[in-house]
């Protein structure tokens, strides 16, 4: 039986239409303003960004640390830095800029050396925030790759499907990683919005299932939600979903047998990407040697069906 509840978190009461709660990439549809950005974020920032956005930052930060170390050797006088080969202003820049990532990275190849104490202290000062430097960038990588998390395919569409002689709504998941998920916990909710006295109001109720656990994950799982007369979303038409702006809700929680901790994943589905009438095609087989061949590309296949 559907259970009603308060609130999950998002909020109640708006004066504007809002989009999508949670993205498909499982990210809130929420924009925080008017905190100022802390030093001690700055971990859990790099931490949290996308692989493209934190290799261009850091390929940044290098670029610009050693393009100003080379302009104040250059500043200084080049006549300082033992065997470089005088030049052009571009050229002795470019040969500070050098001398520079071989002192920052304490490479040291040996065939540039500072002479004198202005250019030996600048010099020593960059090899400390160097080594500083890797150490940080170091542990950020280590914890972006030793980072517990899920990384569940969702089916594009959920599904209205028959079901025990009745109706069902329906979608699958499974594991894109090769780490075994155990004990897996499905939590689907629904969420209403309406509007009133030029308001939007929101309600939310959790969905029963026909199984909201499973033990192993090794396939994907059809995760089921029987429609009927327990159900909020019993009788609807896909105008019904459409016109109360209908968005399921899903989080799954399961335990990593690599990383030993819990993960969780979130997802949701919106009336347009709900089909009605349909059924999921298997994506898995047996081969001619008994093992199990999943097609992890055909967890979103389904055929359709008459409804009627």
């Amino acid at each position: 039986m559907a259970k009603k509840e308060k609130d999950l978190g998002f909020g109640v009461n708006y004066r504007r239409q809002t989009k999508r709660m949670i993205n498909r990439d499982g990210s809130f549809n929420v924009v925080k303003l008017g905190q100022a950005f802390s030093v001690r974020d700055t971990y859990q920032v790099l931490l949290k960004m996308s692989w493209t956005r934190f290799t261009l930052i850091i390929c940044t930060y290098l670029l610009a640390i050693n393009t100003l170390f080379g302009f104040i050797f250059t500043l200084i006088g080049v006549e300082h830095i033992m065997g470089i080969e005088l030049g052009s202003p571009l050229q002795n820049f470019a040969q500070s800029c050098y001398f520079s990532i071989q002192t920052f990275t304490t490479v040291g190849y040996g065939h540039l050396s500072p002479s004198g104490h202005l250019v030996s202290l600048i010099a020593a000062l960059e090899s400390i925030i160097g080594l500083a430097s890797f150490a940080m960038m170091t542990s950020i990588i280590y914890g972006r790759f030793s980072k517990p998390s899920a990384r569940l395919i969702y089916s594009e569409h959920a599904i209205i499907a028959p079901y025990n002689g009745g109706k069902s709504l329906q979608f699958r998941i499974a594991n894109t990683r090769m780490s075994m998920l155990l004990e897996l916990r499905a939590t689907v909710a629904v969420q209403f919005t309406t509007k009133t006295d030029g308001k939007y109001h929101r309600h939310y109720e959790k969905l029963s299932l026909e199984r909201d656990n499973i033990l192993f994950f090794p396939l994907n799982w059809t995760i089921v939600h029987p429609l009927d007369d327990s159900s909020p979303l019993n009788n609807f038409t896909i105008e019904d979903y459409k016109d109360n702006k209908v968005e399921i809700i899903v989080h799954i929680k399961g335990f990593d047998d690599t990383f030993g901790q819990t993960v969780h994943s979130r997802y949701s589905y919106l009336p347009e990407e709900i089909v009605w009438g349909g059924k999921f095609e298997p994506a898995y087989e047996t081969s001619v040697t008994g093992d199990i061949i999943f097609h992890m590309d055909q967890i979103h296949n389904y055929k359709p069906v008459n409804m009627n």
